[in-house]
């Protein structure tokens, strides 16, 4: 049916449904996009902190060029589910030792320094070991966003779910008070008539 050979009230219904659609969508992707920057951000702070006590733990390890120090130093960071990269280098760029999840993909180069990097659903960060004022060498981490992305998207199919029970049930309390009023014309239309002959047969 074109919308040219809708009813009035149809014609309406329509208007207003197809509005509160894209209004409920576009409050369901920003909430989403909110909670997820919201996360983001908390998990940046977490890599942040952990690469600065990351840094200190591996100190020794660096002064001494001792892979299996580093790598013991570093061991109870592995065993945390969300981080699935560290990667430790000397003073000369040398690698001392590389850790990555089972599962992802290969990290073919050094994430930048100071600076939190996103790739296909990690985030990364490369800071410098410092040593008496003195930088020995670097340390990398990388988070999993699986997390991240699993509220997100959580929430966004949440908001999609209620948008439409809310859409369902405005369609269908409109069209319910729409025929009300439908009825109440079509009972007013009879009655009025009515009252008109019986006028007439009072006063012949």
């Amino acid at each position: 049916m074109k919308f040219g050979n809708l009813s009035i009230r149809g014609k309406i219904l329509l208007v207003l449904t197809v509005l509160i659609v894209i209004l409920i969508a576009i409050n369901s992707f920003s909430s989403a996009f909110q909670i997820k920057d919201a996360v983001t951000t908390s998990i940046k702070a977490q890599l942040s902190s952990m690469g600065k006590i990351a840094s200190y733990a591996v100190i020794a390890g660096l002064s001494f060029e001792d892979p299996v120090e580093v790598s013991d130093a570093v061991s109870s960071f592995q065993e945390q589910e969300i981080v699935t990269y560290i990667n430790v280098t000397n003073e000369a760029g040398s690698n001392m030792f590389t850790f990555r999840r089972e599962g992802f993909p290969e990290i073919t180069a050094q994430p930048e320094r100071d600076v939190y990097t996103e790739i296909e659903g990690e985030i990364f960060q490369t800071i410098p070991v410092i040593d008496s004022d003195k930088e020995i060498g670097t340390i990398s981490l990388g988070f999993s966003l699986a997390t991240r992305d699993e509220i997100a998207s959580s929430n966004l199919f949440i908001n999609i779910l209620l948008s439409l029970v809310i859409i369902a049930i405005f369609i269908l309390s409109t069209m319910f008070i729409s025929n009300k009023i439908a009825l109440g014309n079509v009972d007013f239309a009879i009655s009025k008539p009515n009252k008109g002959s019986l006028t007439a047969s009072n006063f012949p």
